[in-house]
């Protein structure tokens, strides 16, 4: 649509003393009509530099259904290593989804380490 959202990236700093460290991807989402023209990667790399910003943010996480090969791609060409494959972490009806954890440093973050 011209005049609204093309694509959106969420993410969240993790609560808790303990992760506060952490931050979430959430959500990338674009558009079926802006998909492969770089909307999902531009979304990814502002997200991230608005996530350095944040003081104390060291690493950012998202899960990833295993079947995303889309999605997989634009977080690893953005730096994000898969650590762990989390079985049946969605359920869809009656369908059960793995993830993987992918991570990834915050450079620059204020107050971080990387």
């Amino acid at each position: 649509d011209e005049q609204g959202w093309i694509g959106l990236c969420g993410f969240f700093r993790q609560p808790g003393a303990s992760t506060r460290h952490l931050g979430w991807f959430w959500g990338l989402n674009v558009l079926p009509s802006w998909r492969r023209r770089g909307v999902a990667g531009a979304l990814l790399q502002a997200a991230l530099h608005n996530a350095s910003t944040i003081p104390d943010i060291v690493q950012a996480q998202v899960r990833i259904a295993t079947d995303n090969a889309a999605g997989r791609r634009t977080f690893e060409q953005a730096g994000f290593t898969q650590v762990a494959v989390l079985p049946r972490a969605l359920r869809i009806g009656s369908t059960d989804v793995d993830e993987g954890l992918f991570i990834r440093p915050i450079a620059g973050s204020i107050g971080g380490s990387s």
